[in-house]
This record gives structure tokens, C-alpha cells and sequence, in this order.
């Protein structure tokens, strides 16, 4: 009796062993499940200017058979823009035609039902636009400064013109002014006068030239008669 006794309750140590063992290897499958499922999203994130973006990237062979090409195209066509995105500050990252397909691959993976996530997909592309206005934006400041420069170049092209033709007006008339000082030197070194006096000794050679004598005939009471005129 003893024996059967102890024989029971060895056999249920025994069953409730087999049981917590069970629940404990079923514990380690699910959890290893679900960190082989988390490793399996293949996102990855990256930092922008202090902007985090959650790139998903599968590796060669890790593709499912069912939406593969689709899955692969998405990712290509991110991988552009990220690409894009680092060389430099104002080139467009998604270009109409690129969203388009980005939208038509989206759309055949959504109608095949596949299970794939596509979160990390949308939330890169919808990163990538907003990044777009922004640089549109950067565009517009860009060419409204590159036009005020070519204004401001031009103003002060205009400027430097019009000072060159004031420059070579009193160029001209200091010119003329030199050459009567140096025409009136001459003529008072002919004539044996200081060049001092030579503009004096002209205007008194003039005073003291003779005056002309013109005879006018004029009718006077008892006839014609001849009267003379002076003329300096």
C-alpha cells in the first residue's frame, strides 16, 4: 500500500515537472519568437541635423516571395532619396515621377495582402517631403539673394560708367584750360613778355590799337557832306 502510495505521488512530481517544463520551454520559444521578429523589421535609425529617420533595409535572400519586387522597389527608390538627401542642401528629393512609383509599388503590395510592414516606408518618404518644401524653400531665398546681388552689381556698373564719363569731362576741359595757358606762354615769349603779363598785355594792346576811321556821307542842310566815324 506504501508502495502504490509513494509510486502516485512520484508519477505526479513527476507530470507537474514535465508540465513547468513545458510552460518554461513554451516561455523561451515565444520570447525568442518575438526578438527574432523584432530583429526581423530591419529598421535602422539614422540622425539628420538632429532629426531621427527609421530606415528599413532588408538584406539580400530576406525578402518574401509573395510582394518581393515590390518590397525591394520601395526600398531603392529610398535609398535614393537618402542618397540624395546627404549630397547636398537644395536638390529636390522626390521628384513627381518617383513619388508616383513610390505610391504605385505601395499600393500592388497593399492589394496582394502581404503581411509586410510598410510603416517604416511611409514614415521615411513622409520625411523626405517635408524635407522637400523645405528646401523649395532655400531655393527661393537662394535666387531672390543671387537677384538682389545681380542688382546691386549692375547699380554699381551704372555708377562706375557715369563717374568714368565725369572723369573724362574735366579731363577734357583741364586739358583745354592747360593748353590756353600753354598757347599763351608762346605768344608772350614771341612777343618778349612775362608769361605773367602776357594775358594783361593783351587786353591793353587792345585798348590802345588805333581806331578805324570810316567815311559816311550824310545830307546836311547845305548839301552832302562826308562825316567820319571811329571804330575800335
Amino acid at each position: 500500500m506504501k508502495r502504490l502510495l509513494l509510486t502516485c505521488l512520484f508519477s505526479t512530481t513527476i507530470l507537474a515537472a514535465q508540465a513547468q517544463f513545458a510552460q518554461i520551454v513554451g516561455l523561451g520559444v515565444a520570447a525568442g519568437v518575438n526578438a527574432t521578429r523584432q530583429q526581423g523589421n530591419y529598421v535602422t535609425k539614422v540622425t539628420y541635423r538632429g532629426q531621427v529617420i527609421s530606415q528599413k533595409r532588408t538584406p539580400p535572400g530576406k525578402l518574401p516571395k509573395k510582394g518581393g519586387p515590390e518590397i525591394a522597389q520601395l526600398e531603392a527608390m529610398l535609398q535614393q532619396c537618402y542618397s540624395t538627401l546627404l549630397a547636398d542642401d537644395v536638390t529636390p528629393l522626390v521628384p513627381t515621377d518617383r513619388y508616383q512609383a513610390f505610391t504605385s509599388a505601395r499600393q500592388q503590395l497593399q492589394a496582394m495582402r502581404s503581411p509586410w510592414d510598410v510603416s517604416a516606408y511611409e514614415e521615411e518618404m513622409s520625411f523626405y517631403r517635408v524635407e522637400d518644401n523645405n528646401r523649395r524653400y532655400r531655393r527661393e531665398a537662394q535666387a531672390w539673394q543671387l537677384r538682389e546681388q545681380q542688382r546691386a552689381d549692375s547699380l554699381t556698373a551704372v555708377a562706375r560708367r557715369q563717374q568714368a564719363i565725369v572723369d573724362s569731362s574735366t579731363a577734357v576741359a583741364q586739358a583745354k584750360r592747360m593748353q590756353a595757358v600753354a598757347d599763351s606762354t608762346e605768344q608772350a615769349a614771341r612777343v618778349g613778355l612775362s608769361p605773367s603779363v602776357a594775358p594783361a598785355h593783351a587786353a591793353t594792346a587792345a585798348l590802345k590799337a588805333p581806331a578805324k576811321k570810316t567815311a559816311v556821307k550824310a545830307k546836311g542842310p547845305t548839301g552832302p557832306q562826308r562825316v567820319l566815324l571811329r571804330q575800335r
